[in-house]
């Protein structure tokens, strides 16, 4: 399959789906305070080891936090704090296009996170490669009037040595993406 993916690392395919998820939410005319919450976390995964990543992830899944009422419930909350518990269940319950952020949220998590911590697969990674072609291209572009360029995320190049390729800092993540004037609409 030739994709501009393919040269991408999973880290670098993961990051592609964060820097679409907040783009979606600034163009719901949402204010990223209100979803700091979650998008601050999401960015943790470069500070982690991935599986507790994973897992802290899962805890933050929509389908998760919604499935109890209270923090209380029979859950064993490992990573969320029933403070943030609380504010992940408001913030999901009050959301108008809550498929959506599921449709993110698994997308990093089950297709890409998940799959590549528990199957032991090798770069590039095929799963997650035909997955962001042909399934997460095409919903972002019904749903996104901007479009990051894909090519700005081979800074997370692949190597048969590390296929997360987690060397990047989180400050020059957001510099590259966040900040940088280069970083154009599509």
């Amino acid at each position: 399959m030739k994709s501009e993916f393919t040269e991408i690392s999973l880290f670098g395919r993961a990051a592609y789906i964060f820097c679409c998820l907040e783009e979606y939410l600034k163009e719901q005319g949402e204010l990223k305070e209100k979803w700091n919450i979650l998008l601050d976390f999401l960015w943790t995964f470069k500070e982690k080891e991935l599986d507790e990543y994973d897992y802290e992830l899962v805890e933050h899944l929509p389908e998760c936090v919604l499935e109890f009422e209270n923090y209380d419930s029979p859950a064993e909350w490992e990573y969320l704090s029933e403070e943030k518990f609380h504010a992940l269940y408001k913030l999901y319950q009050s959301c108008p296009f809550l498929d959506d952020i599921k449709y993110f949220l698994n997308c990093a998590e089950s297709k890409i996170i998940g799959y590549n911590i528990y199957s032991g697969v090798q770069p590039p990674e095929w799963y997650s490669l035909e997955m962001m072609e042909k399934e997460f291209l095409p919903f972002i572009r019904k749903k996104l009037k901007f479009i990051p360029e894909v090519s700005n995320f081979s800074v997370f190049s692949i190597s048969q040595r590390d296929c997360w390729n987690l060397h990047h800092s989180k400050e020059e993540i957001k510099l590259k993406f966040f900040e940088n004037p280069q970083f154009q609409k599509k």
